[in-house]
Formats: structure tokens, sequence, C-alpha cells
């Protein structure tokens, strides 16, 4: 999960840390998969290339305040994230629920804003964890596997058939790769062959030069040439 952070006042931003591991530390979502962003000057850049679930805390930067920086984000095309806007102009208030923008909650600064924050920020990551799964069926059953417990996904040869591996047992679905693409490749996942989708999270090592990828007791060797350059960038990134 990615939390973004707009605020130019480096005291509060230290706040808002605080807040986020103190709502981490009482959910059942994994420490692996939080990472925490702060606005800079290659924050459209950053935002462009984040994949995943991401909860947006809208701040003041600039000239630019919580409102006006949560309809740039909507305006670009994120409808799913939850919007938190924290911000001292508490009369955007009733503008901001009026104007369509799907806002999880207005907080003014001034106003219990710790309290506040951690009760958005749980909602937030309730929001999150309702598509956080997939369900697939093995030996006659039926199993939820939450997206952060997947290492890789290979296509099987010659089927339409692809394997779901996880650290503790593979799971065969009668999906294609490309359709599970389109179902986890908004999240951590990047597609490293046409074959296999690698869950960026969970990686643990990569030898682009014998085209390996290392998980914790897993391993692929599908990684395409095209599709090196694209991983290497991704993982620059965390």
């Amino acid at each position: 999960m990615h939390f973004v952070i707009f605020e130019s006042d480096k005291k509060y931003v230290s706040k808002c840390k605080e807040i986020i591991f103190s709502v981490m530390s009482s959910s059942k979502i994994s420490y692996d998969s939080l990472q925490i962003g702060e606005y800079g000057n290659k924050e459209e850049l950053y935002l462009k290339k984040l994949k995943g679930n991401k909860v947006y805390i809208c701040g003041d930067i600039l000239n630019k305040n919580g409102f006006e920086i949560a309809k740039e984000i909507r305006q670009n095309g994120d409808w799913n994230s939850p919007l938190i806007i924290v911000t001292d102009h508490n009369e955007f208030r009733n503008i901001c629920f009026s104007s369509k923008l799907l806002t999880l909650d207005y907080i003014f600064k001034d106003n219990d804003v710790d309290k506040n924050l951690f009760d958005a920020l749980s909602v937030a990551f309730k929001i999150n964890s309702c598509c956080s799964c997939l369900c697939v069926a093995k030996n006659c059953e039926l199993y939820q596997i939450s997206y952060d417990d997947i290492f890789y996904v290979e296509k099987r040869l010659n089927e339409n058939y692809s394997t779901i591996v996880t650290e503790n047992g593979e799971y065969l679905v009668k999906k294609s790769i490309v359709s599970l693409y389109k179902e986890l490749g908004n999240r951590n996942f990047y597609k490293t062959h046409r074959s296999c989708i690698v869950n960026i999270n969970k990686i643990m090592m990569v030898d682009f030069d014998k085209n390996i990828v290392k998980f914790k007791n897993k391993q692929t060797y599908l990684i395409s040439r095209a599709n090196k350059k694209g991983l290497k960038q991704i993982l620059e990134l965390k």
C-alpha cells in the first residue's frame, strides 16, 4: 500500500507518518507492502509509476491547498484511491463535498487532527482491503488468496491455465495471463514476460544477467529482454 503525503510543513509530514504507522500497527495489513511518499520536485513522475493501493493525504503545498490537489488527482484519472484532505482552509469543506471528488474526509488542522486523521486512515484501509483477494478453486474447494501473498504467476505450457505461486503453495486457475494481469496489473504487479507476472513487493533479488527473479523461497526465470528495462526502473523507485 502506498501513502502519498502532500504537505510543505516537514513537522506535519512527520506527524502524518506517525499516525500512519500507528494505524498500521493495529491493522492486519502487512508491513512489507507499506510505502510512504512525500511531495517533491518529481511528484508527477512518482505518482504515474505507482502501482497498487494508494491513499492520498492532501495538505497544503506551495500555492496549492488540499482541495486543489484533490481535484488534480481526480482529473488525472485516479478515482479509486481514498482522498483525505487535511488543511488550514476550513472554508473549502462544503465545496469539497459538493464537488463530486469522492473525498473520504476533510480535516481541519486545528480541530483534533490526530484523532480525525487516525479514524480516516482506518476507513481508508478497509476500503483498500475490499478488493485485495483472488478467489480460486483447488481440489473442489474455494480459496481466497491475498494479493500480498502472491509471489508470481506463470502460464502453463500449451494450456489456458495459470499457476499462482505463493510462499505456502501453488494454485492452478483456469485464467490466462492476460486476464490475470488485467485484474492484478493496477496493483504492485509487473509483467516480466508474456507468460509471467511478478509481485514487485515480494522480490528479494533479481539477477539480470541470468534472468532470475528470486523471492523468499521461490524463483522464476521468465524475464523477457523487452521487459528488463521496465523492471529495473520500477525497482529503482522502491
